[in-house]
């Protein structure tokens, strides 16, 4: 009989939430770093991102310019 170890991780969800004063670039480069981490598959990788809408209408193009810059 083979045996294989594993480690379950039960996780709940991970939420992010940026307020107004925060660095978005700086908030854009820690989700991206955080989610694409061993492809997403860690206990502490952002699920969602909690924010308020002009705020949402920033950090959108934070992170699609940090998506693009980088790689």
């Amino acid at each position: 009989m083979n045996t294989i170890r594993c480690r379950v991780c039960v996780c709940v969800s991970s939420p992010v939430y940026v307020d107004a004063s925060s660095d978005l670039e700086l908030v854009a480069r820690r989700l991206m770093w955080g989610k694409f981490t061993n492809c997403g598959q860690t206990c502490v990788a952002p699920d969602y991102v909690l924010c308020l809408a002009d705020v949402q209408a920033s950090s959108d193009c934070c992170l699609i310019s940090d998506c693009v810059d980088d790689h």
